[in-house]
């Protein structure tokens, strides 16, 4: 049958004989387009319980010719069952106790004056002996006539499980009713656990407590297919506002996924977005048969104001107070799953007398191997691993203060660090501060590297040199000879990249703080905050 194609190409020539020891089951002529002896009283694999039930052509089915319809009479109940031979022992498919099946049908009420959501698709587990054990039935309910509407469910199998059937039922109405089914499919779902690859998230802001924007990229061992869940689960200590929404998340392969905003609830042609309970954020594919995203497809998942395509994201995630590494789990029912790492880091303070001390978590280095790589004329000092204090400079005179940062993971597809500061430096009472440096040219920013050689440019700026022979420093330094400013939060500037690597490292770069300033900087003590913030992609 055509849907059914869709969702398993390499199984569609099992369509109306489907092997029982298969491990995705599609229910025999579930578009009811193969016709049996008799017709339209009968249809082939499908089994009628009770009078009232007739397997017609025409335009009104919901795909292909054939459907089955039936009416039924006040407190009458009709089940037409799925059958593989045409018999009670064809009903059965093979499952072991806890896996799961997913299962549907498509539902069009023809006339109802009684109790509309009694039509539903259902399953029953049997044990060895063919005994039923459990009923469930989808939990979606038809309440208009005159329209299709898809109908699904995910089940369980329950201990002692050996076999599962199908069927499309009506029951319980107070006055006839006539309803129409077709599209009826249920199938076993993939075993869970397939690794989902090059896994990352991306914080914009890394400090304890600050909300930030979340960039999800991973590739997807196991194909999404209609109606599965895509979950992201936070570990305790993140907070997922309420007012989260779908016009706060992107999500794209080649080209960006249709949320259906601002109900963002899944429908047949676009996608749906809640957040359930307190940690966990659902993506729900559109309702069908349809793979929606193949199997090891890159999939990216933009949520805060990142999100942009179809409206302008407004709402952020907290992170933590707590500073530390955190997990983050990919999963749901597409059967792909994942864990992320992320770190949340406390800044370091950046302290000076017309000059910085900083307070980094970072290893110190002597004033006697803390050099200028550019030739410039400098005056290096101590550092501590927690501070580098300039004491009281002369004008126009670059003073420098080193330190190493190390880094070392084992994350598959190497790490990216960015920095930031939160202001330019500036007095306690912020009615004076030294100016980001522009470096000679007056080119430098916060993304441009320039040369800076000269102390009568005044200005704080940074320079980052591969201390142990790597290539880890943004090119844009030349190696320790190029200068840039801190991207400046406060004055909405984005963190800017400081290394990375697409591979495992384990590496140490020196990172260069030049400061100068001329004679008409007010005299004080000037402060700022260094953020560094590392991501991992496993």
């Amino acid at each position: 049958m055509r849907t059914l194609r869709k969702l398993h190409p390499l199984i569609w020539l099992l369509l109306f004989w489907c092997s029982i020891a298969s491990a995705h089951i599609t229910v025999p002529n579930g578009g009811f387009e193969s016709r049996g002896a008799g017709a339209p009283g009968s249809c082939t694999n499908w089994l009628c319980c009770a009078t009232g039930a007739s397997f017609p052509t025409g335009p009104n089915a919901h795909s292909g010719i054939g459907y089955l319809e039936d009416t039924v009479s006040s407190g009458q109940e009709m089940d037409n069952n799925s059958s593989v031979d045409g018999t009670n022992n064809g009903r059965y498919f093979s499952i072991a106790p806890g896996q799961t099946v997913k299962y549907g049908c498509w539902v069009y009420l023809v006339t109802s004056g009684g109790s509309t959501g009694n039509q539903f698709c259902g399953l029953a587990f049997a044990d060895s002996s063919h005994t039923d054990i459990a009923y469930p039935n989808t939990d979606v309910a038809v309440g208009t006539v005159g329209q299709w509407v898809h109908l699904w469910g995910s089940s369980v199998a329950p201990a002692n499980t050996a076999y599962f059937a199908f069927g499309e039922n009506q029951k319980n109405q107070t006055v006839n009713t006539t309803v129409r089914f077709d599209d009826g499919y249920a199938y076993i779902d993939p075993t869970p656990g397939v690794q989902a690859s090059s896994r990352g998230d991306t914080l914009s802001d890394s400090r304890p407590s600050a909300t930030s924007n979340h960039t999800f990229a991973f590739t997807t061992n196991s194909a999404i297919l209609g109606s599965d869940q895509l979950t992201l689960t936070f570990p305790a200590g993140f907070t997922l506002p309420g007012s989260l929404n779908c016009g706060d998340v992107d999500a794209a392969t080649s080209s960006n996924f249709n949320f259906n905003y601002p109900a963002c609830a899944a429908t047949a042609t676009a996608w749906g977005f809640s957040v359930s309970g307190t940690n966990s954020l659902v993506l729900r594919a559109p309702d069908g048969l349809d793979v929606h995203v193949a199997t090891s497809t890159p999939l990216t998942i933009w949520i805060g104001s990142s999100a942009t395509s179809q409206q302008q994201g407004i709402h952020w995630i907290t992170n933590p107070s707590t500073a530390g590494i955190y997990t983050i789990s990919v999963g749901g029912t597409f059967g792909g799953s994942g864990n992320m790492l992320v770190s949340i880091n406390s800044g370091v303070t950046v302290q000076a007398t017309v000059a910085e001390s900083l307070a980094l978590t970072v290893s110190s280095v002597k004033a006697v191997n803390c050099t200028a790589d550019d030739g410039a004329t400098v005056t290096a000092i101590d550092t501590s691993p927690t501070t580098v204090s300039f004491g009281i400079v002369p004008l126009n005179t670059f003073y420098i203060g080193c330190q190493d940062l190390v880094v070392s993971t084992n994350a598959g597809n190497g790490y990216s660090i960015t920095t930031q500061e939160s202001y330019a430096m500036k007095t306690a009472d912020g009615r004076f501060t030294i100016p980001d440096a522009t470096c000679d040219a007056g080119t430098c920013t916060e993304s441009a590297a320039a040369a800076w050689a000269t102390a009568t440019h005044n200005g704080f700026g940074h320079t980052c040199f591969n201390q142990d022979g790597n290539h880890d420093c943004d090119s844009s330094y030349t190696n320790g000879t190029k200068f840039r400013q801190f991207a400046n939060i406060a004055a909405g500037e984005t963190a800017q990249a400081i290394m990375s690597s697409t591979t495992p490292a384990t590496v140490t770069a020196r990172i260069k703080h030049r400061l100068s300033v001329g004679a008409s900087q007010v005299a004080g003590t000037y402060t700022t905050l260094i953020t560094y913030t590392i991501f991992g992609t496993f």
